[in-house]
């Protein structure tokens, strides 16, 4: 019983969360609609489209510098309190989990392109959403939690030799 205890928890048999992240994401009611429909004719689940969805192509698309001032340039400013902008359509935030890996390739892809977490993820989403209707909806085989963490740590690797070549 203490086993269903820890996988409720999103403890793995280690002990230790597997997604410790959550960013929040506002995805149009209907393209989430369609994410769901295509993720379940896949046979995989929301979550891990989503998470799949948000990895940049290559490491040279992450920031090779340190986090060490990540935090406060992915904190956004008090809105300004007054109405203005455009208004968009309905939708709903979704939390989407990450692992540690998957975080830090998320951060440092904010940081390459100069944005917030929240901002990329937007980004990233309308862009992916866009090209996936474009091409209807090409997702790979064997997508899985596993290998989506995999792919985050291998660019995070790539990302680490190539640092340590240009030394």
């Amino acid at each position: 019983m203490a086993n269903s205890f820890v996988k409720r928890k999103g403890k793995n048999e280690m002990g230790y969360k597997a997604f410790p992240y959550r960013i929040m994401a506002w995805i149009c009611d209907h393209q989430y609609q369609r994410l769901r429909d295509e993720s379940r004719a896949h046979g995989y689940q929301v979550a891990v489209v989503l998470r799949w969805l948000l990895l940049p192509q290559a490491s040279s698309c992450l920031y090779p510098g340190s986090l060490d001032g990540a935090d406060g340039m992915m904190r956004r400013p008090f809105p300004s309190g007054t109405v203005g902008g455009e208004l968009r359509p309905a939708g709903t935030r979704h939390g989407i989990r990450l692992s540690d890996a998957e975080y830090e390739v998320i951060t440092r892809a904010a940081m390459m392109r100069g944005v917030t977490r929240a901002t990329y993820v937007s980004e990233i989403l309308a862009e992916q959403f866009d090209l996936a209707e474009r091409l209807g909806w090409p997702l790979p085989e064997d997508i899985t939690n596993v290998s989506v963490d995999a792919d985050a740590r291998q660019m995070l690797h790539e990302l680490e030799e190539d640092a340590s070549v240009h030394r």
